[in-house]
């Protein structure tokens, strides 16, 4: 897994803090790093909340890059198996005034 690079005035910066903003984005990423693949389903459990409330957090996490998700077969339909993206964040503090 590689290092997540962020510049903290770059180009989706402002989605990516707003994802690590969100408590149940950090739990999920918590959850992750505990256990490496995880269902929406296990996830919902563990946290307490909604699958379809964790589907929801779990784009936010998808769209700006930190976790990825596989789907595979399940007892009712497909399973979206969610795993971490990048094993640590790094985030440049240079900003450049213009």
């Amino acid at each position: 897994m590689a290092e997540f690079k962020i510049a903290l005035n770059g180009n989706g910066s402002k989605a990516f803090f707003r994802v690590l903003a969100n408590e149940t984005c950090r739990k999920i990423l918590n959850l992750l790093s505990i256990y490496p693949h995880l269902s929406v389903s296990a996830l919902a459990k563990q946290i307490g909340i909604t699958e379809a409330s964790i589907s929801y957090e779990v784009k936010h996490l998808i769209e700006v890059g930190l976790v990825s998700a596989k789907f595979s077969p399940g007892k009712h339909g497909v399973k979206k198996n969610v795993h971490l993206a990048h094993s640590s964040i790094l985030i440049d503090l240079k900003v450049e005034i213009h």
